[in-house]
């Protein structure tokens, strides 16, 4: 195994084993948090492991505690008398999300660990994802008077549910089985003892008896012996390791039908009213603790937050054509007890609202819609998406239109024209550590939807230009999904 630096800084290491990569985050004292000179090298790594025929596979790991806790911004605020600073070093993050998330080659992250903020952008967008009992997971931005940034609004979206608003919005931490339960992790592995199945002791040189009572590592040596980048391969071999775990009895988890019943409303204040009424009817200790939660946040990231990570209607699939919408509507199974599937006649509902149903109804698919009220049901989802689609968009989007969003806003809100809630928040949870931020403004009603908008327009600089996202070719198909 042969291993080398990054430079002699020493934030990356690298370890070369047959024709696998392992990338080692190594910040430990700072959990991992990513530096400028961090995210460079590692864009450098990933691009040279990509064109280079004899790496089939990337392991990427942080040393420690921690995974990666995000970006340090702690090195760009306290100088940043350029909001230009700050848009580069999400320049170059964004790019590298992006790299990720449409690379070529399986990348396999070992989440043993804080994951939090950059840090999920660097290990979410990638093939597999190994959570542990260790794993610990967060998207804390809008306490921070940030947003959900790296491409979360393209992977919270498409949690179960409506769980990706709910951990986007209150920053709500998850365990390793509460991230394999919603898709934030593919296996969990036991950082203390594993259980392999035999099939996998036919293809290694060691015992199922040796294997008993080794620890993560071992699954890092299996790994490395595998001269394949086969994602279905790579899968049975870590496969063989991970194991289901049982959900904590408090686990948020288990709070689907009231996370979806909340945070599918339209608006944070919405959101916020409906948990009250909730609160009303159920003795509830997380009922509470997530409005406190919400209450506690920037009002100002909140708002942006929920535009740029709420998937417009509770859908797997969601096509558009310039006449129809195919909604493939999971919340109907949800509901009814099976998947309904409808198209609708766009152009008669945009033409003619007063004839709406009576149109949508004769274009709905008879034999998939069995009951009226499944009928109704997705007719309401229909006007919602309508409605709503223009204010939720990481849904319908790809993670490189995402990422370019998502760079508009980071603008945004490093030049600190409407809010400068960004500086704030790290003043009084990561500088003074007061935890007391004044938000500015200090209320959802003092923000206007044209406020929330100007986040989303293109920045008015003459220097200024969108996010330019590297071509990328040769990708396999579950990259290629993405896009």
């Amino acid at each position: 195994m042969a291993s080398s630096n990054n430079g002699g800084t020493n934030e990356i290491l690298v370890e070369e084993t047959g024709s696998v990569r392992t990338f080692i985050l190594n910040r430990p004292k700072m959990l991992n948090a990513l530096s400028s000179q961090m995210i460079h090298r590692l864009t450098e790594l990933f691009y040279a492991s990509e064109e280079d025929p004899n790496v089939k596979m990337i392991i990427l790991k942080g040393q420690g505690r921690a995974f990666c806790v995000g970006g340090d911004l702690s090195l760009i605020l306290p100088s940043l008398r350029n909001w230009k600073i700050g848009a580069n070093f999400f320049l170059k993050q964004y790019t590298l999300n992006y790299v990720m998330a449409t690379y070529s080659k399986t990348q396999v992250s070992i989440l043993n660990g804080i994951v939090m903020g950059g840090g999920a952008g660097a290990s979410i967008h990638g093939r597999f994802r190994v959570a542990t009992e260790k794993s610990v997971f967060a998207m804390p931005e809008t306490v921070l008077g940030h947003f959900p940034d790296v491409g979360a609004s393209y992977f919270l979206s498409r949690l179960p549910g409506f769980f990706g608003e709910y951990a986007g919005l209150t920053g709500s931490r998850l365990d390793g089985a509460e991230m394999l339960a919603c898709g934030l992790a593919t296996h969990f592995v036991s950082s203390d003892v594993y259980s392999p199945s035999l099939i996998f002791s036919l293809f290694f040189p060691f015992t199922i008896a040796s294997i008993g009572n080794q620890k993560l590592p071992l699954l890092e040596q299996a790994l490395v012996q595998v001269n394949s980048s086969d994602p279905d391969a790579i899968s049975a071999i870590i496969s063989c390791f991970s194991h289901t775990p049982n959900l904590k009895e408090e686990s948020p988890y288990h709070k689907m039908k009231i996370i979806n019943h909340c945070f599918s409303r339209r608006t944070i204040e919405e959101i916020i009213s409906t948990l009250e009424s909730e609160a009303l009817d159920k003795k509830d200790e997380w009922i509470s603790s997530t409005i406190q939660s919400l209450k506690k946040a920037s009002p100002t990231s909140l708002k942006i937050s929920l535009r740029s990570v709420s998937q417009s209607i509770p859908c797997d699939t969601i096509t558009l054509s310039p006449k129809l919408l195919l909604i493939r509507n999971w919340s109907c199974r949800m509901k009814y007890g099976k998947r309904y599937l409808a198209w609708f006649d766009i152009g008669s509902i945009a033409g003619d609202t007063s004839s709406s149903n009576k149109n949508m109804m004769k274009s709905c698919s008879q034999p998939h819609l069995e009951s009226l009220s499944a009928r109704s049901y997705c007719l309401d989802l229909a006007t919602t998406f309508l409605e709503s689609s223009s204010i939720r968009e990481g849904r319908l989007q790809s993670v490189g239109s995402c990422l370019v969003r998502e760079y508009r806003m980071a603008c945004h809100v490093f030049r600190g024209e409407f809010s400068k809630d960004l500086f704030e928040g790290h003043r009084a949870i990561l500088i003074d550590r007061d935890r007391n931020p004044k938000w500015e403004p200090s209320k959802l009603e003092l923000i206007r939807d044209d406020d929330v908008d100007r986040y989303f327009s293109k920045v008015d600089d003459e220097d200024w230009e969108d996010l330019k996202l590297p071509p990328r070719s040769n990708l396999p198909q579950y990259a290629i999904a993405k896009l």
